[in-house]
């Protein structure tokens, strides 16, 4: 369960560290599905150190992207 939720604005310029190694216990949970900004996107998956502190809460559509 998340402990608190952030905008990708707030987040902009910190890194986020990684609670525990090995099973997702902490970093950053991520849901692109209705965001129309890729730069916001960006900000929201470049904010942890490794892949593994990155959980995609769910599918989205790679046209953000494009």
């Amino acid at each position: 369960m998340p402990a608190f939720a952030m905008t990708s604005h707030a987040l902009s310029g910190q890194t986020i560290k990684s609670v525990s190694g090995g099973t997702f216990t902490g970093g950053v949970v991520v849901d692109l599905r209705d965001t129309k900004s890729s730069v916001s996107s960006y900000v929201a998956l470049t904010r942890v150190t490794q892949r593994e502190d990155l959980l995609m809460f769910r599918p989205f559509p790679c046209s953000i992207f494009s």
